[in-house]
């Protein structure tokens, strides 16, 4: 779904690209001798490179930028008929030698074309030149409502909730539910209509279906332990959203059994006897499914071909559902952890967040990376980026106590096995319950990949 989507934004650029091409500065280039004033400015896009005279002359009648590349030789048999003063650009980049925010970073100083290229390859994955997607402002001295105040502790030790009487005001109880998106424990069975699409799914439980990736235990487990008791420091509703969809929302559907053999034969318009539960649910379907057709401009009327031929269906494997589902969990965990680091850590320290993740990037993390890192089935390896993550947890402020075993990587001492996995455990379970007590919703939690990949094209650093 997610390759689906880029590739389709990519060829929508490209098309648009090609349209504006044909329809408007083709027609110009044609007719390069036009006066320059009946160009409106310089066009805002990257333009070309050209060691041609025509090419410049065509290009600058249509109102393209491009760089004229000519050897200094040749000037001695021009014809410079005319000097006129550069067309300044409307935007620009900081000087090569600039200092401070916004100065591009040096990624090569020497002469060779082949390291210069690397460089380049490297720097496209690992400089952060994204911003934070979950920047909303945040203050944690913001408390959620003057029912909820929790004092802060200047360390991350337990700053407990005061104790509220069980005879609260009806008032105070819908301002508590306000801010806990999850209910504290599962609804009753009884409590819901057995087969109602609408049940909140535990969003701190695993989807147990085939199609979600192997997980990674020690995650997994204290996701499940969350202590959703405490009140979130957050009461945006902003911080409760995902970036990127959520993995589980892929792979599950609230959707039921026979409303998805309506969906696949294409009987998705109202249609039974009124009342009748045909009707109802086709009506139902159909609500659901038109914002979406209307989005795409279809309409019910023009859509035939139902159900879809088995040979027009492209095969898809259980390994690419899980190589799909992988990237979006891995690269979801990677921001949602720095955006995390910089709230509850009140520091700008991406570099030292980034060497807590195989391959050191937060975007484009190759399927190896699924074998690597948090993923190893190696304690030792995972040791290593478990202890750096650790590292950065001393300096965290939250309201639930901080797991005294975290406190001991500053003493770099030998590890025992069990101790490791002691380490493991706990520093899974802190980093689980600061993102609940800081966006107020569960943590995406990184998986793994089991099967056998192919290998994919690049260096990456897996240290």
């Amino acid at each position: 779904m997610l390759f689906a989507l880029t590739s389709l934004q990519r060829e929508v650029l490209e098309l648009d690209a090609l349209y504006q091409y044909l329809t408007i500065y083709k027609p110009r280039m044609s007719n390069y001798l036009t006066p320059a004033a009946s160009v409106p400015g310089v066009a805002q896009f990257v333009g070309a490179f050209t060691t041609l005279p025509m090419v410049a002359q065509q290009l600058w009648g249509a109102g393209v930028p491009f760089w004229f590349l000519r050897p200094l030789n040749v000037f001695d048999a021009e014809n410079i008929l005319r000097v006129v003063p550069l067309t300044e650009p409307s935007f620009g980049l900081p000087d090569a030698d600039a200092h401070g925010p916004g100065a591009p970073p040096a990624l090569y100083s020497g002469n060779s074309t082949v390291k210069k290229i690397g460089a380049i390859h490297r720097a496209a994955l690992y400089t952060p030149w994204y911003h934070d997607p979950f920047e909303t402002g945040f203050s944690r001295d913001r408390s959620p409502s003057p029912a909820a105040v929790v004092p802060v502790a200047s360390t991350s030790r337990l700053a407990p909730p005061p104790s509220i009487p069980h005879n609260r005001p009806q008032q105070q109880q819908r301002q508590e539910q306000r801010y806990r998106p999850y209910a504290a424990h599962p609804p009753k069975k009884n409590a819901v209509k057995k087969g109602d699409a609408k049940v909140q799914r535990d969003k701190f439980s695993r989807v147990d279906i085939p199609e979600m990736p192997p997980a990674i235990d020690s995650m997994a487990a204290a996701l499940a332990q969350v202590d959703r008791g405490i009140l979130p420091y957050t009461s945006n509703d902003a911080d409760k959203r995902y970036i990127l969809p959520e993995p589980a929302l892929l792979i599950h559907t609230l959707l039921r059994p026979q409303e998805w053999r309506d969906l696949l034969e294409g009987l998705i318009t109202e249609r039974g006897a009124p009342g009748s539960k045909t009707q109802k649910r086709s009506a139902k379907l159909q609500d659901r499914i038109r914002p979406a057709l209307e989005a795409s401009n279809v309409t019910t009327t023009t859509i035939s071909n139902f159900p879809a031929p088995d040979e027009s269906i492209p095969e898809f494997s259980l390994n690419r559902t899980w190589e799909i589902v992988w990237q979006v969990a891995e690269t979801s965990f990677r921001f949602e952890f720095s955006s995390l680091d910089k709230r509850v850590s009140g520091r700008d320290r991406l570099d030292e967040v980034k060497r807590c993740f195989a391959g050191h990037m937060l975007i484009g993390a190759p399927l190896e990376m699924s074998k690597l890192g948090w993923a190893s089935t190696s304690s030792e390896v995972r040791h290593r980026y478990v202890v750096r993550t650790a590292a950065l947890m001393l300096d965290w402020t939250t309201k639930s106590h901080r797991p005294h075993i975290i406190d001991r990587v500053a003493d770099r001492r030998p590890w025992s096995p069990a101790d490791m996995e002691t380490l493991e455990m706990a520093v899974c379970r802190h980093y689980t319950q600061a993102f609940w007590e800081y966006f107020g919703r569960a943590a995406v939690v990184p998986m793994r990949l089991d099967h056998d990949l192919e290998r994919e094209e690049g260096e990456f650093n897996t240290d």
